[in-house]
């Protein structure tokens, strides 16, 4: 979708939408651009602030009903600034704030940046202002670039020393009924969501090892790599196909993972200032903002 309808917009454009426009009816919305997309609708609040919503007047009004109200996707201030709230939709958030917003993994999650503007890539954290006017980030933070220390990897890495010797040993002689048992295992210890991806959790992976359950560890950590349904359908479909695979995985993947997931230990960052050059990196960038890391969108 184009976002034909929808023209960038400051503060002052909402405030004569107010003016202008009926709200749709029932309610205290009013389009932000063709009315008949009502799912593109925003609210001003009595304190000034516009909150931006991209979802359907009815849905949003049952979540409402049921105490569960869908957040906005950001908000406009009187000082003609935006709070993004929400990273989807970048399309309609580039058209509708003037920004260019995209996702961006080498660069730790969503940024922002304006258009002609070589260079000046902002990251979008919760709780961060962007001015309409300028184009800039109004609340201070600041990038820090990593680089592997060689030395502190490999110290950080001979933790796994025995895992990867034991593993397979372990791993080997179970049958489809073992493998079985360590889901039920981890559906009761972790709960359903272990089976997601992207709820794969680097402190249960450490908890594993540390205790000495390499078996556990080792498909585990497949998880990540795979997700469950593959592992689940290798299993029932050949056994010995799936522990290779495993067994591949811990050997050829697992500096990948420590590095990716949780071990900032492994390297040295760069401090660059707010609005600096950053290049991308294949490893997690942080974002701090007055010393303390934030959550980014």
């Amino acid at each position: 979708m184009t976002f034909y309808d929808v023209n960038r917009m400051e503060y002052k454009d909402y405030e004569k939408r107010v003016k202008d426009y009926k709200p749709y009816r029932g309610t205290n919305a009013y389009p932000v651009g063709s009315r008949r997309y009502s799912a593109r609708h925003f609210v001003m609040r009595d304190d000034g602030v516009v909150e931006v919503y991209y979802t359907g007047l009815p849905y949003k009004k049952q979540k409402e009903k049921e105490g569960n109200p869908i957040i906005p996707l950001l908000y406009i201030h009187p000082d003609n600034t935006v709070e993004f709230n929400r990273s989807s939709d970048v399309g309609f958030l580039t058209k509708l704030t003037g920004y260019s917003v995209r996702h961006d993994v080498k660069y730790g999650g969503t940024i922002i940046c304006n258009f002609g503007l070589r260079g000046s890539i902002h990251p979008v954290f919760k709780g961060a202002r962007y001015s309409l006017d300028t184009f800039t980030c109004l609340t201070p933070y600041e990038w820090h670039h990593p680089k592997v220390n060689r030395k502190k990897a490999k110290e950080t890495m001979s933790k796994y020393d025995e895992f990867l010797k034991l593993h397979k040993v372990f791993l080997d002689p179970m049958s489809k009924e073992g493998i079985n048992g360590i889901f039920e295992d981890f559906h009761n210890e972790i709960g359903e969501h272990w089976e997601h991806q992207h709820r794969w959790d680097i402190n249960k992976f450490h908890e594993m090892v540390e205790s000495k359950r390499h078996v556990d560890a080792a498909v585990y950590l497949n998880v990540v790599d795979r997700g469950f349904w593959w592992i689940k359908y290798a299993v029932d479909r050949d056994i010995d196909h799936f522990k290779e695979q495993v067994c591949k995985f811990a050997q050829d993947g697992l500096k990948k993972v420590i590095y990716k997931y949780g071990s900032e230990q492994v390297f040295d960052y760069r401090e660059i200032p707010a609005g600096g050059y950053i290049t991308s990196s294949k490893w997690k960038i942080r974002v701090t903002s007055n010393g303390q890391s934030v959550e980014r969108l």
